[in-house]
């Protein structure tokens, strides 16, 4: 990554520095445009690098096409990366439908976690969907968790399910966990 430019920044407002002399976060003077993994993004009022000069978070002056492995979202106000570049979460202006290795397409909205690797972590549903599991299909409410191998994590129920088989049957009211596995992660 290139030196970010001091000059971009309000001198005036909080302001920090690396010991190696790369910037580490301060408040614009004006929306400035820096490069990312994902193209060239425009920020607004505060940014954070990290010590290698990627950019680590902002806040989004407009709303801003992201292309990722799952489609595309638009994001906007603070958005997040990892240190390899990867966006770690972002607030997405409308909703989008990402496509996901094990479940096909989900329709999100609001806000947005991805792990390192670039898998989602976890969304805000934009309706309720239906989840094909070795349980059954399942209906999720609001938010869905994933582990990072893709499987998922938590889903939050759309209303109450009874899952059977030969040794029990349990009945779960707001939602079920999951082991990377697929199992249901029973704690008792």
């Amino acid at each position: 990554m290139e030196n970010v430019n001091i000059k971009l920044f309000d001198k005036r407002e909080k302001f920090e520095m690396y010991e190696n002399g790369n910037i580490e976060y301060g408040f614009l003077k004006k929306p400035t445009i820096f490069k990312t993994k994902y193209g060239e993004i425009e920020f607004n009022k505060c940014v954070k690098f990290y010590e290698n000069g990627n950019v680590k978070g902002g806040i989004i002056n407009k709303p801003t096409i992201l292309k990722i492995n799952q489609g595309e979202m638009t994001c906007k106000n603070y958005t997040e990366f990892y240190e390899n570049g990867n966006i770690k979460s972002s607030y997405i202006n409308e909703s989008a439908t990402l496509q996901t290795k094990k479940y096909g397409a989900i329709k999100v909205y609001c806000c947005i976690l991805f792990y390192q690797n670039g898998v989602i972590q976890e969304v805000c549903l934009a309706k309720p969907k239906i989840f094909k599991t070795k349980y059954g299909e399942i209906e999720a409410e609001c938010i869905i968790d994933f582990h990072e191998n893709g499987v998922i994590s938590t889903i939050y129920l759309h209303s109450p399910i009874t899952i059977k088989n030969d040794l029990y049957d349990i009945t779960f009211k707001s939602f079920i966990k999951f082991n990377n596995d697929s199992n249901i992660a029973f704690k008792f």
